[in-house]
C-alpha cells in the first residue's frame, strides 16, 4: 500500500493513509457535486472528473446560482440498509488523528480513511476530513482534506484527488 503524505499549512498537516490512484480507475459515475473554494466561489464538478461536460457540469457558478445551489445542499452520511451494503458514516477525531469509517448494518465497522495527525495535531479544534458524504450510488464517498476534495472507492479503500476546495456537497433532486 502507497501512503500518500499530503502537507498543509499549520498544524494540521498529516499523512493520508491509504492508496492513492488516478480517478478513472476509481469512479466513471457522473453525478454532479458542488466544490467550493477558499474564496467563496463555486463550481460543478462531476465524481469522474468531467468538467464542462454536459449541461450539469462544468465552469464557475454565478453568486446567485451558488446561493440557489446551497439552499439544495446534502452530505448524506447514510446509504442503503442491507447487511451487506450501504450503512453509515462515522468520524472520529483525536490528537490530530482523524479515522472515517462505515458501519454496516450487520454491526461490521470498516475503516475507509486514517489521517495520521504530527505531535501538534492535538492542538486543532475540528477534525482534518470535512466534509464527508456519499455519492448516490453508495459505491463512493467524497472527502475533503488539506484543501481538496477527494474520491474515495467504498470497496477498495482507493482514493484519487477530483478538484481543489473547501467544501463540496450534492444537490438534492
Amino acid at each position: 500500500m502507497a501512503v500518500l503524505l499530503l502537507s498543509g499549512c499549520g498544524v494540521g498537516s498529516g499523512q493520508l493513509m491509504n492508496e492513492q490512484v488516478e480517478l478513472h480507475e476509481i469512479s466513471a459515475e457522473a453525478q454532479v457535486i458542488v466544490v467550493s473554494s477558499e474564496d467563496g466561489t463555486m463550481r460543478r464538478v462531476a465524481l469522474d472528473g468531467s468538467e464542462g461536460v454536459g449541461a450539469e457540469a462544468g465552469g464557475e457558478m454565478s453568486p446567485e446560482e451558488g446561493d440557489l445551489a446551497a439552499t439544495r445542499a446534502r452530505r448524506p452520511k447514510e446509504c442503503g440498509n442491507g447487511p451487506k451494503s450501504g450503512g453509515k458514516l462515522m468520524l472520529e477525531y483525536n490528537q490530530g488523528n482523524a479515522r472515517l469509517s462505515l458501519a454496516r448494518a450487520s454491526g461490521q465497522v470498516i475503516e475507509l480513511v486514517r489521517v495520521a495527525g504530527h505531535a501538534g495535531g492535538s492542538n486543532l479544534l475540528e477534525p482534518p476530513i470535512q466534509p464527508y458524504f456519499f455519492s448516490d450510488t453508495c459505491d463512493l464517498v467524497v472527502l475533503g482534506f488539506e484543501g481538496k476534495i477527494w474520491v474515495l472507492e467504498v470497496a477498495s479503500q482507493r482514493i484519487s484527488p477530483l478538484a481543489s476546495g473547501v467544501d463540496a456537497f450534492a444537490l438534492s433532486r
